[in-house]
């Protein structure tokens, strides 16, 4: 069976809103390749992609990835 890896768009939810609302900000957007994990309940973003997001860390989990790493 293959990984499926689509092209998905992350945009800041903050910055869209407030667009939205009329303030004269820019809507922070990232484009990524991703790994669909059909069984996934959580997300791992890299840290270069959550930086250019705005995005601040609200928290840790330790993780454990498909290929066994931690």
């Amino acid at each position: 069976m293959g990984k499926v890896m689509p092209t998905i768009k992350l945009t800041n939810e903050v910055d869209r809103q407030n667009a939205e609302r009329g303030m004269d900000v820019p809507v922070r957007v990232v484009e990524i390749e991703a790994l669909v994990d059909t069984g996934a309940t959580m997300l791992a973003l890299p840290a270069e992609v959550a930086e250019a997001l705005g995005l601040v860390a609200s928290g840790t989990r330790w993780v454990r990835y498909a290929d066994g790493r931690r």
